[in-house]
């Protein structure tokens, strides 16, 4: 029997309760923010446990947690504080590569005082909490008829000490307001604070967990589902699901129950007398479609990555959604005209079914009309091969970046003529405003045997700029200057471009033969143009106080895919 030891004079207990149904709760204050704080606290001890991993085994633990969690749990968040064992090393590795990481003292001391600040408030320090964190933490919601449940669950390896710290939160600035009982349920005593009447607060030891909870139910469910008696979440077939494909190896995993979440999000709405989300316009009405949510951080030699995968149900997708996900996968067009010394890149597939839909909307403006039948958008929209995207790069004058916008075409012609009257449109109404001088036209000059068009004003050209446009090989340019068409066309006709960095290739696993989707950062060139863009004195500075932390990084990519049932998506921080 999982039992604390009672506190004379502080508690009463009544006798064993009937299982507790929640009624119609009214609404009350959230009284969990101590809770909070400590499985908060676990996470920043978390992110200090790379420097000090030569005191683990190296095997690690297993999830204790998971079977705990019960399957009617609409959100699970877990962080593993003893990873397995190639976890472990690539910490071990990454950690060695930031100096402010070196020192396992200054790291200890600035976790402890992360910790103080953080338990402000509840009579608790971070002697009271780091001394029995045990293996894993987590954290439970469910929302059930308007009321959200929170439970913290964290793995205690010494209990005396984390009954002795509860114990002291109860008896700190917020636990103090509350009015405590005991009450058992499956073995386990339940202490309860409530305010007003009603259940404000709740913790007990279940099994080597301490388990701190805003309502005595949630604790009940938890109980009931170590012993058997409900349904664990690892039995839910849309959590296996959504997983499947995720990295196993992992240091963190977070969980949504789409489906049930947002069937209790439109229920409210419809108590509300709000419309649900099924009937809602646009992409809002395609929320009832997702079912799952799954996201893995993980360690590895060369970086951190952030895995997300999201379930959906393929027959409530539109038309025009289902199409997007049977394209083939491949690499963005774009990529081969953008320069290899790019800042970063942004890319997508979808550009044509985006520009169709911003014009369906537009067609409800009477003046829209007109617009579009001079300047041919709906029809230069259906040539659009809906590869798109923006990149930069360093411009002619320092530090100002040069940028480009491009978007393929099936038609160049049209494309061509569609630029050429939008430019010409937007120069007239900008003379007639007194914006631009009068008299003021595009010029036009031949970069690499294509015709680039572009508008030189002195007040722009100190900054490097001088908007430019052209159309060759299949692309649509949009630039600063037609200095930088230069080098996207130079890009793409040499084959030196940032799909052949080593940067870019190492934050997307060597392979970018199906990148259509895509954004990356090379932060370690964005950082040198930085530092070279300060005066010497501020130099000095910035190596001690932000170079240390950003040299180590070399890159920032995400990239995403799908498959008829989900989108996964990766956030990687490439640390060579």
């Amino acid at each position: 029997m999982d039992q604390e030891p009672e506190s004379p004079g502080a508690e009463t207990t009544p006798p064993p309760s009937p299982p507790h149904v929640p009624p119609e709760p009214p609404p009350r204050r959230w009284r969990l923010r101590s809770a909070l704080i400590i499985a908060v606290a676990a996470l920043v001890a978390l992110a200090g446990g790379a420097a000090a991993i030569a005191f683990f085994a190296l095997k690690g633990t297993a999830d204790v947690m998971d079977k705990m969690v019960p399957a009617n749990a609409n959100v699970y968040v877990t962080a593993y504080l003893d990873p397995g064992a190639g976890q472990k090393l690539a910490l071990l590795g990454l950690s060695r590569k930031f100096p402010a990481l070196a020192n396992n003292q200054t790291l200890s001391n600035t976790v402890n005082e992360a910790l103080d600040k953080l338990l402000e408030g509840t009579g608790l320090r971070a002697p009271d909490v780091r001394p029995w964190l045990g293996t894993q933490v987590s954290v439970v919601v469910r929302v059930q008829k308007g009321h959200t449940y929170t439970a913290v669950m964290i793995a205690s390896k010494n209990d005396q000490q984390a009954r002795a710290a509860m114990a002291k939160f109860r008896a700190g600035p917020e636990g103090k307001l509350d009015a405590w009982s005991r009450r058992p349920h499956g073995g386990v005593m339940i202490s309860v604070g409530t305010s007003g009447g009603t259940p404000a607060d709740a913790y007990a030891l279940v099994g080597h967990t301490a388990v701190l909870a805003n309502d005595p139910a949630i604790i009940d469910d938890i109980i009931d589902t170590r012993e058997g008696k409900m349904p664990s979440l690892t039995s839910s077939a849309n959590y296996a699901k959504t997983f499947s494909g995720l990295p196993r190896d992992r240091l963190r995993l977070s969980y949504v129950d789409l489906e049930a979440l947002l069937q209790q999000i439109n229920q409210g709405l419809q108590n509300s007398g709000i419309p649900n989300s099924s009937v809602l316009p646009g992409s809002f009405g395609q929320l009832d479609a997702f079912t799952g949510l799954g996201v893995t951080l993980t360690a590895h030699s060369n970086g951190l990555s952030l895995d997300a995968s999201v379930l959906f149900n393929p027959g409530k997708l539109t038309a025009d959604q289902r199409a997007a996900l049977s394209a083939t996968a491949h690499q963005n067009a774009i990529l081969s005209f953008t320069p290899a010394a790019a800042y970063g890149v942004f890319a997508e597939t979808s550009f044509r079914q985006t520009v169709q839909a911003a014009l369906h909307q537009f067609s409800d403006d009477p003046s829209f009309a007109g617009v579009d039948q001079e300047l041919g958008l709906t029809e230069a929209a259906t040539h659009l091969s809906g590869d798109a995207g923006l990149e930069s790069e360093p411009g002619t004058v320092r530090p100002f970046p040069a940028a480009a916008f491009m978007a393929g075409t099936d038609d160049e012609a049209n494309t061509r003529a569609l630029l050429d009257k939008a430019a010409s449109m937007l120069v007239r109404e900008l003379t007639s405003d007194g914006t631009l001088r009068p008299g003021t036209r595009l010029r036009r000059e031949t970069v690499s045997g294509t015709t680039v068009a572009f508008l030189d004003l002195p007040e722009l050209r100190q900054f490097g700029v001088a908007p430019a446009y052209a159309v060759t090989k299949g692309m649509a340019i949009i630039a600063s200057s037609p200095e930088e068409i230069r080098a996207a066309l130079s890009a793409q006709s040499g084959g030196s471009n940032v799909a052949s960095t080593a940067n870019f290739r190492a934050s997307f696993g060597g392979s970018t033969a199906d990148l259509g989707n895509l954004f990356y950062l090379d932060v370690e060139a964005i950082g040198q143009a930085v530092r070279n863009a300060l005066p010497p004195d501020q130099q000095l500075r910035y190596d001690s106080e932000v170079g240390q932390y950003v040299k180590p990084v070399k890159a920032f990519a995400v990239s995403s895919g799908h498959r008829q049932d989900r989108q996964t998506t990766r956030f990687f921080l490439l640390i060579p």
